[in-house]
């Protein structure tokens, strides 16, 4: 077996390790009677995303040191060490801003089914939308903090719109 082939597969493998127990630690955690699939899957992937990315710290702290080094006839370079911060925050984004809130209103929407709402697609569509607004909302709070600051007066001053960022 290629040595490359080897490396990526036995990192499938632990990163299916991670993604398991923090699975089973979730379920085991939970209540029964409480929980549903996409909670429990939506907390076990923000844990893992969080424990690769706390992880890749000290392989940071080693290559920044070294300058690269070679595992398997892999080479690891700061480049590659970078990709992979943006790849595990652009992730974290994901789950935070979407997934998280989409849980959480499916879950809200599940409850409906409880009181004799029996609509799948329905609920879904639900929570897409509440999710939708959340994200309408978010932006909107981003925008404001951007654009109002404290110490700003009435006006701003023709061509400085920009200058404090």
């Amino acid at each position: 077996m290629d040595s490359i082939t080897l490396a990526w597969s036995i990192f499938g493998l632990v990163l299916m390790a991670i993604l398991l127990f923090n699975y089973l630690l979730v379920k085991y955690y939970t209540d029964p009677a409480e929980s549903y699939g996409l909670a429990t899957f939506t907390i076990a992937f923000s844990l893992t995303v969080t424990l690769l990315t706390v992880l890749l710290i000290p392989v940071d702290v080693y290559v920044v040191s070294i300058g690269h080094t070679s595992f398997a006839n892999l080479q690891i370079s700061r480049e590659m060490v970078k990709d992979l911060y943006t790849v595990l925050y652009i992730l974290m984004v994901v789950d935070a801003f979407f997934l998280i809130p989409f849980s959480y209103f499916y879950g809200e929407e599940r409850m409906d089914e409880i009181d004799g709402f029996d609509n799948p697609c329905q609920q879904i569509c639900n929570a897409l939308k509440y999710t939708v607004y959340f994200i309408i909302l978010l932006g909107i709070l981003i925008l404001t903090v951007l654009v109002v600051r404290p110490d700003q007066k009435m006006g701003l001053t023709q061509g400085k719109e920009t200058e404090w960022l």
